[in-house]
């Protein structure tokens, strides 16, 4: 049965005429005639040769595709009628079908420029769908027409692409205009073409590009999806991702060392990215060639408004909120698998049956049909990313997208604008009545521009903070908050910052299975956040109650500053004995160190992790000093590492901010006189003397302090020696709660045991006369770097490469001949990636 499914596809592909004259060795003679008779008729009957091959009265067993089609139709929103269009078939068969003709047409297009004649057709078609949909005429019959051309052209184009490898010459020649071709007069007008000039153009490797990209824009920008034009409209974006591909097969310099080649070499690289380039230079050429018509604002507004329509409409819970409902959800979401299971049972079986090794196929289709709406959002915004990344640190060369998107204003702003202008108040009424006109026309030219040229940060702010679960969404967040001035204040000035920290931190603590790459772009993201004083202010006043994701330990209520505090260290801790990854050491405590001068009512147990890192880091550190063979490089980095948290712990008790400070943040005092012996050990080991030095200090006076508070509140009772109080430390604590254990309940030992409560109502006590103290006067002045987050020149190879590795993983239209992995340099990192200080 198996056999029988790729052969519906292979007979209804290879009978096929059309396929036959355009990939054969003999150039298309009449393009009128191929193109409105042979080709529309085609292409149209391999959809129901596939729905009918084997008979209206065979058997079951003989006509499977018509049973999935038919599956397909009933179980998804697609109105695909009675035709099977080439874009539901799982891409292997269809690739393993149409190589032969991909072969065939590599060979033969050159001499036949059949190629480019199908991508002027292709043109002309996308125009025509457009005025369909405007029109509210839209055909499935047409609209499947399109959509198996675009099935079949990208295909061929993508194996040409692979063949072409770098040679982006031998790519110009097959790019070439057929022989004996008219354009016909829908391209002349909407592309505002001479008929009798345009064969004189100097290279026809960048018109067809041109013609053809634009008119996939204008498609993208200005058709309004519905269930008939949906996969035309996705294909379109398939279309885009293999023409962009280049970029993926050698067209960018993706080592990381690309500051080793020079700018003519790179520049030769990208001369192989003929439809990227051709995307850049779209807005330099708009007065000469292109339409009125195609603004690349709305084509930016309609893909981010793809991505806004499936994210807002999703009614599941997010990882977040299943996990807050974790113990009803787990157990009714395993009592729904159970069910599903069991219902199914006889349809999985029946599939196994008659479908044998082809299940993948044919669920394939079933899901393109089921899941478009997340198909298409998340497509959508892979397409914007690839404009917007490339060329992103290009000082010779603007991009056009970023430029457009870095700049777009608030939409709920602008309406707000327009209805304040309404009522505007006039004395003469006359006056007023002319205003009201006016203003009415305004409003009205206003709110289509609004359409265009603004979006609404609110809808956009509940999309990225829904998850972080889709890496695309993540780079998307990224790019807003980086690139997007308007849109980064936004979130900036906000007051509920848990809406966007609770989820990022839930996905961060749950990252051990997360590839490298998505975690530091959500270390980036926090990175960007940090550095801003009123958002880290904010954070340090909003608690949560609880948190029960956390499973380290039960935190109860929690500052969020001491949360994200806590979720750092946790990942640090993992890596440190798993991963081996420095960078990402380094990356968190940067953010860490850039809360410290800000810190208020650090949590008791934010605090104790702060020291024991700081343990974990001597011992480490330590550790390695003895082994000869590990670089002094790799030792550096370690040594960097405690230095940094010791810069933090030193600035949250020594900040003279009015909101922090010592006084403000007693817990970590506590903890570093319970385990003082970690400094000792530093002290030992002559490192960072300066910061030691002030711990130090706080530690002796505090020691002090409590011994004196303590040894007054015992003289007063007159019951206890005075002399019998031993220093608060772990060593002593352990001590004495051994004594309790054996038996030994006298009253010197009860005078030994320092309870929690009794310590930190003596270090209230203590701090309150800190700033009176000599000791305060002694404490050394260090100053404190915020650290920034700063592309440089390697950005847009580390984003491509991550981009494409993201395309290729969820994009299975596609075939791609690379390998399904994500090989990460971390070594390099710090090159792609550079957090400074300030």
């Amino acid at each position: 049965m198996g056999l029988r499914f790729s052969s519906s596809i292979e007979k209804s592909i290879t009978r096929n005429d059309f396929l036959n004259e355009l990939c054969s060795s003999e150039p298309i003679r009449d393009h009128d005639k191929f193109w409105n008779e042979l080709a529309y008729s085609s292409l149209l009957s391999i959809s129901q040769d596939i729905m009918t091959i084997g008979g209206a009265t065979s058997s079951t067993n003989s006509k499977p595709l018509s049973i999935v089609a038919s599956a397909v139709t009933k179980s998804s929103t697609l109105s695909i009628g009675d035709y099977f269009p080439l874009a539901l078939i799982h891409p292997h068969l269809l690739e393993r079908h149409l190589s032969s003709f991909a072969s065939l047409l590599s060979t033969n297009n050159i001499k036949t420029g059949s190629l480019g004649s199908l991508m002027l057709t292709l043109s002309q078609w996308l125009l025509d769908r457009i005025k369909d949909n405007k029109e509210e005429k839209e055909e499935r019959e047409a609209f499947i027409i399109t959509c198996n051309a675009l099935v079949l052209f990208r295909f061929l184009i993508h194996k040409i692409i692979i063949d072409c490898e770098e040679n982006s010459s031998l790519l110009r020649k097959h790019l070439s205009l057929p022989p004996n071709l008219t354009l016909s007069q829908t391209l002349i007008e909407n592309f505002q073409l001479e008929n009798e000039n345009y064969l004189q153009f100097s290279d026809f490797s960048i018109l067809l590009p041109r013609i053809f990209l634009q008119s996939c824009f204008l498609y993208l920008s200005e058709v309004k999806i519905t269930v008939i034009n949906y996969l035309v409209y996705l294909e379109v974006i398939n279309c885009l991702f293999s023409l962009f591909s280049t970029s993926l097969y050698g067209g960018v310099v993706l080592e990381q060392t690309s500051q080793q080649f020079t700018s003519e070499y790179i520049e030769e690289r990208r001369d192989h990215n003929i439809f990227l380039e051709e995307a850049i230079q779209i807005m330099k050429i708009k007065k000469n060639l292109m339409n009125e018509g195609l603004d690349l604002t709305k084509l930016i507004y309609s893909l981010l408004q793809n991505h806004l329509s499936y994210r807002l409409s999703k009614t599941e819970l997010s990882p977040l909120q299943k996990s807050i409902y974790s113990n009803f959800y787990s157990i009714f979401n395993k009592l729904g698998e159970t069910a599903t299971a069991i219902m199914y049972l006889p349809y999985n079986a029946y599939r196994r049956i008659f479908y044998g090794g082809n299940t993948k196929e044919l669920e394939y289709s079933e899901k393109l049909g089921e899941t478009y709406s997340e198909i298409f959002s998340r497509r959508s915004i892979m397409v914007l990313l690839l404009l917007l990344f490339y060329r992103k640190k290009d000082t010779m060369v603007i991009n056009p997208y970023l430029q457009i998107f870095s700049t777009f204003p608030n939409s709920d702003d602008l309406k707000i604008s327009n209805n304040y202008l309404l009522n505007i108040p006039k004395e003469n009424d006359e006056e007023n009545v002319l205003l009201s006109m006016d203003s009415n026309n305004n409003v009205n030219n206003k709110e289509e521009e609004n359409n265009s040229f603004g979006i609404s940060f609110e809808q956009l702010y509940q999309s990225i903070t829904r998850d972080f679960e889709e890496e695309e969404c993540t780079l998307l967040t990224y790019s807003l908050l980086h690139e997007n001035k308007s849109f980064r204040e936004f979130i900036l000035s906000r007051t509920d910052s848990e809406i966007i920290l609770l989820p990022l931190l839930h996905k961060l603590y749950h990252s051990k299975e997360s590839r490298p790459n998505h975690v530091y772009m959500l270390l980036i993201i926090l990175t960007i956040l940090t550095q801003d004083e009123s958002f880290i202010i904010n954070i340090q006043k909003l608690s949560v109650n609880n948190v029960p994701w956390f499973k380290d330990r039960i935190l109860g209520e929690i500052r969020l500053a001491s949360l994200l505090v806590v979720v750092l260290i946790s990942l640090v801790q993992y890596n440190i004995s798993h991963q081996k990854d420095l960078y990402l050491n380094k990356f968190c405590l940067a953010i860490i160190s850039n809360l410290g001068p800000y810190f208020m009512n650090i949590h008791t147990y934010t605090a104790q992790r702060l020291v024991v890192l700081t343990r974990l880091l001597t011992l480490k550190y330590e550790k390695i000093m003895k082994r000869s063979e590990i670089s002094n490089e790799f030792k550096d980095n370690y040594l960097k590492l405690l230095g940094t948290s010791l810069e933090i712990m030193n600035c949250i008790i020594t900040s003279k901010k009015d909101i922090s400070g010592l006084r403000k943040n007693t817990r970590l005092i506590y903890e570093l006189l319970y385990q003082r012996r970690v400094i000792k050990k530093i002290e030992e080991l002559n490192l960072y003397p300066d910061y030691i030095h002030n711990i130090k200090l706080i530690i002796n006076y505090f020691d002090e302090q409590i011994t004196n508070i303590m040894k007054s509140y015992l003289e007063e009772s007159g019951n206890l020696k005075t002399d019998t109080i031993l220093p608060l430390d772990d060593e002593n604590t352990f001590k004495n709660n051994n004594e309790q254990q054996e038996g030994q309940q006298d009253e010197e030992n009860v005078n030994k045991f320092w309870s929690v409560e009794t310590c930190m109502e003596c270090i209230y006590k203590a701090s309150q006369f800190w700033t009176l103290s000599k000791a305060e006067q002694q404490l050394r002045q260090i100053p404190h770097y915020s650290f920034q987050f700063n592309e440089d020149e390697g950005t847009e190879s580390f984003l491509y490469t991550y981009l494409w590795n993201i395309i290729v993983r969820n994009c299975d239209s596609i075939c791609f001949l690379v390998e399904d992995e994500e090989e990460e340099e971390h070594d390099k990192k710090e090159e792609t990636i550079q957090i400074t200080t300030q």
